[in-house]
């Protein structure tokens, strides 16, 4: 085994440290969705306990579901349709 303090050290080059060098970063959709999906839940909690309304029963909570489903569904068609149209520009 070698002693870190004797191992040797890898060089990197410089150019690959500097902040030109690095990439752009862009807003992550799957994050985003993520976030209204635990915000939509959260609100559902709190007026549930809060008001308690007489609306929410199962069939609300299933139409709740299968709609949050078809958001997730349009958003990944729109996250493919965008990927392939950056693909096709950066060709």
């Amino acid at each position: 085994m070698t002693d870190p303090r004797t191992a040797p050290t890898q060089q990197y080059p410089t150019s690959l440290l500097t902040s030109d060098a690095a990439p752009e970063r862009t807003m992550r959709a799957g994050t985003v969705v993520w976030g209204l999906i635990l915000f939509v839940v959260a609100a559902l909690t709190f007026v549930v306990t809060t008001l308690e309304p007489d609306f929410v029963t199962g069939e609300v909570v299933v139409w709740a579901v299968v709609g949050l489903g078809a958001v997730l569904v349009a958003a990944g068609v729109i996250g493919a349709i965008a990927r392939a149209a950056r693909r096709r520009d950066d060709d």
